[in-house]
């Protein structure tokens, strides 16, 4: 019997094969489930810790930040790596930047089922915003916590699929999206793109037919 040729794709994943050439795919394919797990679990523990801040107010600071460092202490850091330092810092200036802009906390989707996905060009995309919440104006955003550096072609990929999500789980338009920047401490601007629309709708194309031709030579 041949395995099963999954057609769901997290949006990481598939954000990072919009730039991609064919050539690349099954090499990135490879490595991108442990890279996705691993990119996640690192900055875990500030998303929590910014999700607490939000729900239980500054008032529980302490405790949110003793249980922060404690959950990062046991990250299994790679070469160079500091996970206390680095979520530390995160969560400082999501604290300092961003949560003063933050009116109510709605939900964490941190928990959320992500399961499901939403059906883009044949292919499940799944992933979802970190929080919901009530900004200062009195809008409903839906916030992407981002602490890292990524390629900037990457990132506009990224947030083009998560809006696709957003769009089509929660009814929202392209201002909801709400991307902090932790490393600058500035919000990254999202406007939806037709060209980069197009490239992730062929990415996601290409997949499909990736999947059935090796799901084909299985058989």
């Amino acid at each position: 019997m041949h395995r099963a040729v999954r057609r769901r794709l997290h949006v990481y994943q598939l954000s990072r094969l919009v730039h991609a050439s064919p050539a690349q795919w099954e090499r990135l394919l490879t490595s991108m489930e442990e890279d996705k797990e691993r990119a996640y679990n690192y900055y875990q523990p500030m998303r929590q810790a910014a999700a607490q801040l939000c729900s239980l107010g500054l008032a529980k600071r302490d405790l949110i930040v003793g249980k922060l460092i404690s959950d990062a202490a046991r990250i299994r850091a790679g070469k160079g790596q500091n996970p206390v330092r680095d979520n530390v810092r995160a969560f400082e200036a999501f604290e300092l930047n961003f949560y003063p802009k933050v009116r109510t906390m709605i939900r964490s989707l941190l928990r959320e089922d992500q399961q499901g996905g939403v059906t883009f060009e044949g292919l499940k995309i799944t992933g979802l915003p970190h929080l919901e919440v009530e900004d200062r104006k009195g809008n409903v955003r839906y916030v992407f916590l981002y602490p890292s550096i990524w390629n900037r072609d990457d990132l506009k990929a990224y947030l083009e699929l998560l809006y696709e999500i957003v769009r089509v789980r929660f009814r929202a338009d392209p201002k909801s999206i709400w991307c902090m920047g932790l490393r600058e401490g500035k919000t990254i601007r999202f406007k939806p793109s037709r060209s980069i629309r197009r490239k992730c709708q062929e990415a996601a194309q290409h997949f499909c037919r990736f999947a059935t031709a090796q799901e084909e030579s299985e058989q």
